[in-house]
């Protein structure tokens, strides 16, 4: 048996992604973190490197 774990992926935050992908043609990964430094929900960071590194919070409060 293994373990799973669970991520939750809001519209808004499928957009945000499409965005990156469609606006930086070399980019082909991003890497997602997610922690919960408030409490409350998940604060959601994607990072990606077209040139230089990029991080951008995609965090979406509708799924709090």
């Amino acid at each position: 048996m293994t373990d799973k774990e669970q991520f939750v992926i809001t519209r808004n935050q499928f957009e945000k992604l499409r965005e990156v992908f469609d606006m930086y043609d070399e980019v082909d990964h991003v890497v997602w973190t997610q922690s919960s430094p408030s409490g409350i929900g998940p604060t959601v960071i994607i990072e990606f490197d077209p040139k230089e590194s990029v991080k951008l919070d995609i965090t979406d409060v509708d799924s709090w």
